[in-house]
């Protein structure tokens, strides 16, 4: 069986015949064993973007943080344990930076510090199930 490693050629292009332009299938999941620095980048755009909205929703603190956790945890699907440790941290900085505390401040106070464990213990949680129930 030939695969596309074989070849040479992108697995993530599909083949275009005569007069078609190529397209990029991008999933909407990250991939199994995708690079770190992807899965990181995506968790930025999703965090500002969720940060965006939950400014102009203006949702509860504790509301907020689920959310954020939620939509990280999509991001980091089948990732490896330090990048969800990364993302989490991630989570933490801008959460508390621009959803508790205004204009970027980080606080190291004992609240902070339960979200950090709390952002990180559920992400680590998502992460480790997502890798046990991996299709393949």
């Amino acid at each position: 069986m030939n695969s596309s490693w074989d070849t040479g050629r992108r697995p993530d292009l599909a083949e275009a015949g005569p007069g078609e332009a190529l397209r990029l299938d991008a999933p909407v999941l990250p991939r199994v064993g995708e690079h770190p620095g992807f899965t990181l980048t995506r968790v930025s755009l999703v965090l500002v973007a969720a940060l965006f909205g939950l400014a102009v929703v203006r949702l509860p603190g504790a509301v907020g943080w689920v959310v954020l956790v939620i939509l990280v945890g999509w991001c980091i699907t089948w990732a490896h344990p330090l990048t969800a440790l990364a993302a989490a941290a991630e989570t933490w900085a801008l959460g508390t930076g621009f959803a508790v505390h205004r204009y970027g401040e980080l606080t190291f106070t004992w609240p902070d510090l339960g979200r950090l464990l709390a952002v990180s213990a559920a992400l680590l949680l998502v992460c480790a199930l997502t890798r046990r129930l991996r299709p393949g």
